[in-house]
């Protein structure tokens, strides 16, 4: 059989595949097909030549009397792989019982992904371990170094953060503008401060806080083209507030309980919601001047509380995946995504994104991090085992024990956060260098619970 079909010129194709950079871009493509070793090539090249494309077209339409220099853009880094449940699902099957019931927290009960398997909803060993201090000692800092993402925001006084969120907030948006009372705000976000419930390990003030800056970087990385002065304004105030009020227990709980608030919110997303309601409802009361939006227009109120509701909704861990599979479609698409509703996702993909942003910080910062987010599951393990209700067996160990602790974090970031990010740096391609943190904890994770089971196995020796 000949290698070239009839009716084909051999110098025709090969000055066509010249003139039109053919051999160059396959080149390109294969080359990044090997790096990426994606399990769904076709796909992979597919998104590719989207890519490309997308290139061309933003080209050809500069302006041709700029300045040379400018004209020049990197190429977009190659498409990530996709997320897609059902991978997902087959390397789940690999893992630990514990790792599998931790993302089982983030799927929707309708969603098919975590295979025919039934996951162990009860547990029954109850383990003892001794609990670590932890030092808060007073730093002050001021507004700007908060930014920084080696801060160590556990190590200052909860109440000393108060000013600088005041502070941070008339930083970053034009109240006068927007009509905005500063008095008012500033009465707000004490108000906020006072309602987030300091005894939880995690979620309290200074992670609300937290969030609030992060959401400021990613904004000023380039998430601010996303946005309007009023949904820009919306989204910090979304983020401080996003888990005021928390009990530090989990919407299962509340559910199972048949707490008041699952009653009130139909067991739908219920701390999100009782977050977003509370947030104005320590506006609006009538006890406290705290309307910091009374001077405001209706149409542009309707735009922040419209805002705000968003992105608080959009930390809940049953929509995850939804959103991750929303963003990897809108950085694919690009130009030819629907303008308002690129704007929205990407907001909610920004408060989302702070709101998991534990993993992409320093080791040191994210091991603090990851210690109380574990503490808050055993205690909660230890109050449905008191209750007699069913818990989920990676919430029971204490994070003392280190085995546990390295296999729920090496899960909780293979699975749920690196997806995520990876997909972010798609559209805001300067946080790069927090996917490499990222990977750096991992390694950490793993090298910590290798370590901790080698020594356990020596121990029965």
């Amino acid at each position: 059989m000949p290698l070239v079909p009839d009716g084909i010129d051999l110098e025709q194709m090969a000055q066509y595949f010249k003139d039109n950079d053919v051999e160059d871009f396959l080149v390109d493509m294969l080359l990044a097909l090997a790096k990426s070793k994606p399990v769904d090539p076709e796909e992979f090249m597919i998104d590719f030549i989207r890519e490309r494309r997308m290139k061309r077209k933003s080209t050809d339409t500069e302006d041709e009397e700029e300045d040379d220099d400018d004209d020049v853009e990197e190429m977009p880094p190659p498409p990530v792989e996709r997320f897609n449940k059902q991978r997902m699902s087959v390397d789940l099957q690999s893992e630990s019982d514990t790792v599998r019931n931790f993302v089982a927290e983030w799927v929707d009960e309708n969603d098919d992904v975590l295979g025919p398997q039934k996951l162990k909803r009860l547990g029954t060993a109850k383990l003892n371990f001794a609990r670590r201090s932890t030092d808060d000692g007073e730093v002050r800092v001021r507004s700007r170094e908060v930014l920084d993402w080696n801060h160590d925001f556990l190590a200052q006084d909860p109440r000393k953060t108060v000013p600088i969120a005041q502070s941070l907030l008339e930083d970053y948006v034009d109240c006068d503008k927007l009509g905005v009372d500063k008095k008012r705000l500033d009465t707000w976000i004490e108000l906020v401060h006072e309602n987030y419930i300091a005894e939880n390990p995690f979620h309290h003030w200074v992670h609300g806080f937290h969030v609030m800056t992060v959401v400021i970087t990613l904004l000023s990385e380039g998430g601010d083209v996303f946005t309007t002065p009023l949904t820009h304004f919306a989204a910090l105030i979304g983020a401080l507030s996003h888990d005021v009020g928390h009990p530090g227990f989990n919407n299962d709980y509340l559910v199972k309980s048949k707490n008041a608030l699952a009653i009130r919110y139909n067991d739908n997303a219920v701390l999100e919601n009782m977050h977003a309601a509370l947030a104005f409802e320590l506006m609006l009361g009538e006890e406290v001047q705290a309307n910091f939006l009374h001077a405001m227009p209706t149409d542009d109120f309707a735009v922040v509380r419209k805002t705000v509701i968003s992105v608080i909704l959009a930390t809940d861990m049953k929509v995850h995946f939804d959103i991750v599979s929303q963003l990897q479609a809108f950085a694919s698409a690009k130009g030819d995504a629907d303008e308002d509703k690129s704007k929205d996702l990407v907001l909610r993909v920004i408060v989302h994104a702070a709101d998991l942003s534990n993993p992409v910080l320093p080791t040191e910062r994210a091991r603090d991090w990851a210690y109380r987010a574990v503490l808050e599951f055993h205690n909660q393990a230890e109050l449905e085992k008191k209750e007699g209700l069913p818990f989920a067996p990676f919430m029971e160990p204490h994070p003392d024990n280190v085995i546990e602790l390295a296999k729920l974090q090496v899960g909780f970031v293979s699975f749920v956060v690196k997806p995520y990010w990876l997909a972010l740096t798609q559209i805001l391609p300067r946080l790069q260098h927090r996917v490499d943190q990222l990977e750096e904890n991992l390694r950490y994770w793993n090298k910590t619970k290798e370590e901790a089971l080698a020594k356990a196995e020596g121990d029965k020796q």
